[in-house]
């Protein structure tokens, strides 16, 4: 866990609860992203925010889609709870069904930085956009699908069903992230 100078106590809450915490005195989510991506020492790095949390499951998917070898890069479908309207699920259909693993699939991927990981070997530190306050998720996304060999993925795991395996709570907008598999 990358305590990003958070005035919440969430280090301290995340060292008690068992976590590593390793702490950025400067603020800034891609800031926070780079610290863990130098930090880490595994081959697969999961991102999520610091508003989420993780059901046991989510790490469990993230290996099987890298299972393969040839996956670089996976990311996920984001699930707003709150904003039940005719016009959200319009545009919630629109986005994850259709654009979303559309733009996987022509190697123009979105992340969302709550729901994505990435083998550690596919990532540099200039993909890190610490200029960036925000939407710095997309570029790491752009960057991964730029520079990625041939032959390597990135894949859009699509909703299998209603369990939910990530829970994100962000300035009153509730995010579900769905279970997903490989189809």
């Amino acid at each position: 866990m990358i305590d990003n100078a958070s005035t919440d106590r969430s280090g301290e809450i995340a060292y008690k609860a068992g976590a590593t915490v390793v702490k950025e005195k400067r603020q800034g989510v891609a800031r926070a992203r780079l610290t863990g991506f130098k930090q880490a020492s595994g081959d697969i790095l999961a991102y999520t925010d610091a508003d989420c949390i993780a059901d046991e499951g989510w790490l469990k998917i993230i290996s099987k889609a890298f299972s393969n070898e040839k996956v670089v890069a996976i990311n996920g479908r984001v699930y707003m709870v709150n904003m039940k309207t005719k016009d959200y699920e319009k545009h919630d259909n629109a986005y994850w069904k259709f654009y979303h693993p559309l733009a996987t699939k022509i190697n123009k991927p979105i992340f969302w930085g709550a729901n994505f990981a990435a083998k550690k070997s596919s990532l540099k530190e200039k993909y890190f956009p610490t200029h960036l306050v925000t939407y710095e998720d997309l570029e790491i996304a752009r960057k991964l699908a730029k520079n990625k060999k041939q032959g390597e993925k990135i894949l859009y795991l699509k909703d299998a069903n209603e369990i939910p395996f990530l829970l994100s709570i962000d300035r009153s907008v509730f995010c579900l992230y769905r279970s997903s598999v490989l189809t």
